[in-house]
């Protein structure tokens, strides 16, 4: 499923109706008669209906739906932020049509906010009409006042097409949104629906696409990730033919690290796991991970690995399919001697993740100039540090950051965050679908190293191969999460349910991407 930038979705609105001559009148009240019957299947078109009209189109929705719903029930409330001589087209009409009818018409303004409010219950439905996605700056009154209105009261809140006071392109709230229970976005579904904080201000969301054709978004590269079928495992095939990993990891402060990437790959269907570490690490892995393979490297007295392992790592690399470099490694001049020195001398496809980030952070060309592929797995922090950006700058343009990252330096980047976004270096993106906060946890991340490891050496392309390890990573943790809770979701039962959560996506493939997809109507 595609998703759209706000100026994407007005040229595309402006592009149907010039070029194919549908009406806004007909996108309008497309929108109203699917958020009618998302209201309808969720029986809640019964009782106490209150509407909150904005000045704009998305206030039209409001009023097509209003008048949807008048002809089942006559408890039906709307309450207007400005002036109808606001109103033009077909919001006019459909605000003409409501007042013939009689509906309750009244001025945010106006009202007594008391009277209203002592009007609402648990049972009411509340509808957000006021804005849709044209906000560009912080809400002002008497907007603000009627979203703080909104979210001060009870009952069930349905947004129309975007939750009003969350931007559409960064998921951010200007000065405060409406927490919705339910969103039903029109068209396509935007950036702001899922990244930043939109995941909690959308609640559930619903989608129609009002009759506009996806073909018609060819031209877009932001998708929602609801990744292919996995490639079936061959039933003659050998540890080989599964893929060989070596991981580059860990130091004797961070003994956890070099555990959960080695050992992850395998629980993935990976064939050969070798980790190269310190001594003390080993002992300490080997102890869980007896299927991993190990070579010791020279260490520090403060048992971190040393620049001069170089050679060593080379020849063990050229034994393998897939790198990963980094995790638990220590900030250790020495250990981030060796990162650059690896990276910069190893020729085939590369995970770099943790301290070799950092290690390369004054040396970014190294990731331009790599002949192999590469995946950089940063959170915000990490990714911060390599932009030189604040984790506020990011997070208020957080796509177009990470595109022109990825372009410019040639890899494929999974930015982690409560919402993980992934960028191949022709700008392709994808916004992932699974996940929780249980996952914010210290070791998660160097699971999804090892994930991404074994779907590297089983998929066709990296871009998917990244795509396919953060939706299968958080599947596993909403899993799990549904077992023992969010609290429950720790690392090492994450790694238990790995290939669980393989096996179903595997076997239920068409449940699985049904249950991670936006409803439509």
């Amino acid at each position: 499923m595609k998703i759209l930038s706000t100026d994407q979705m007005r040229e595309l609105d402006k592009k149907y109706m010039e070029i194919y001559g549908i009406s806004q009148e007909v996108l309008m009240e497309n929108a109203a008669l699917s958020a009618f019957y998302l209201l309808k299947k969720k029986e809640l078109i019964s009782g106490s209906v209150i509407i909150f009209c904005g000045p704009g189109n998305n206030g039209g929705d409001g009023l097509a739906l209003a008048r949807k719903l008048f002809s089942y029930n006559t408890d039906i409330k709307v309450y207007l932020t400005h002036s109808p001589d606001r109103y033009e087209g077909a919001s006019m009409k459909n605000y003409k049509i409501l007042k013939k009818l009689g509906t309750s018409i009244s001025s945010f303004d106006s009202l007594n906010l008391s009277d209203l409010r002592s009007q609402i219950t648990e049972d009411s439905v509340i509808i957000d009409a006021l804005l849709g996605t044209g906000l560009t700056s912080d809400l002002r009154s008497p907007l603000k006042e009627a979203v703080e209105f909104i979210n001060s009261v009870t009952g069930t809140k349905l947004s129309l097409d975007i939750s009003s006071g969350l931007s559409s392109d960064t998921g951010c709230s200007l000065g405060d949104a409406v927490l919705s229970h339910m969103t039903i976005s029109f068209g396509f579904p935007k950036y702001g629906h899922f990244i930043g904080r939109g995941r909690v201000f959308t609640g559930d969301l619903y989608h129609c696409n009002i009759s506009i054709p996806e073909k018609l978004t060819e031209d877009s590269d932001i998708s929602y990730n609801l990744p292919q079928r996995m490639i079936p495992r061959d039933p003659l095939g050998h540890k080989g033919s599964f893929g060989r990993a070596l991981f580059i990891s860990g130091s004797d402060t961070y003994l956890g690290a070099p555990y959960f990437t080695s050992y992850s790959f395998i629980q993935c269907g990976g064939g050969y796991s070798t980790l190269f570490s310190t001594k003390k690490v080993i002992e300490s892995v080997s102890l869980s991970a007896r299927e991993v393979v190990f070579i010791k490297g020279r260490s520090t007295s403060q048992g971190n690995l040393t620049s001069d392992n170089l050679k060593e790592t080379l020849a063990a690399a050229d034994l393998s399919d897939i790198i990963a470099i980094g995790s638990g490694l220590s900030l250790d001049p020495s250990s981030t001697d060796l990162a650059r020195s690896f990276i910069s001398s190893y020729e085939g496809d590369l995970i770099i993740d943790g301290d070799a980030l950092t290690a390369i952070r004054d040396s970014l060309d190294v990731l331009s100039s790599r002949k192999g592929a590469t995946i950089i797995t940063p959170h915000l922090g990490e990714f911060s540090v390599l932009t030189g950006l604040t984790v506020s700058e990011i997070i208020s343009d957080r796509i177009n950051i990470v595109k022109d990252f990825a372009e410019r330096y040639r890899v494929h980047v999974v930015l982690k965050d409560a919402v993980t976004v992934i960028t191949s270096p022709e700008g392709e993106t994808i916004i992932n679908s699974t996940g929780n906060n249980g996952l914010a946890v210290a070791g998660s991340g160097d699971i999804l190293v090892g994930v991404l490891a074994a779907t590297a050496v089983s998929v066709l392309s990296l871009h998917h191969a990244c795509s396919m390890a953060v939706f299968l990573h958080g599947m596993a943790g909403d899993m799990l999460r549904d077992q023992v809770g969010e609290e429950g979701v720790t690392p090492t039962r994450l790694l238990e349910i790995l290939p669980l959560a393989i096996k179903r996506f595997r076997e239920d493939y068409s449940e699985v991407i049904e249950s991670y997809s936006p409803e439509l109507y």
